[in-house]
């Protein structure tokens, strides 16, 4: 008979809005972390992450989307009087990139899940006319 080796991946989700509503949240999720590792120590496991995220994506891009457009606004009223011109209205925008950052190190030895950052670029053009 030949024994094979079968591998499970089991991964376990959970908010991580307790461990940030107060003081002890980082020592709480520590601990949550070693007993963890603990379970898996006992059953022969492997142990990686954490990994961070959020839960849904879609409202947080929504919303770096809009900053990204609102920042570029500045430049275009700058585009604006070096042409000697009246910003009239925005012509287009295209998101170029959204990028989700976060403290995803598995090998970090103090996991920050309040570090996960959601970024995103944008091209506006804007329509002028001449003064």
């Amino acid at each position: 008979i030949e024994v094979l080796e079968v591998c499970v991946t089991a991964r376990v989700r959970f908010s991580a809005v307790p461990f940030g509503e107060s003081e002890k949240g980082p020592r709480l999720f520590a601990e949550l972390c070693d007993d963890v590792r603990g379970l898996a120590a006992e059953m022969g496991c492997r142990v990686t992450g954490p990994f961070f995220d959020v839960e849904n994506r879609g409202p947080h891009e929504k919303h770096v989307i809009g900053e990204a457009v609102r920042n570029a606004f500045s430049a275009g009223e700058a585009a604006a009087s070096v042409m000697d011109a009246e910003l009239i209205g925005v012509d287009s925008v295209d998101v170029l990139d959204v990028d989700w950052r976060g403290n995803n190190d598995p090998e970090r030895r103090e996991p920050d899940f309040r570090s996960v950052e959601c970024e995103a670029r944008v091209k506006v053009t804007y329509a002028f006319e001449a003064l």
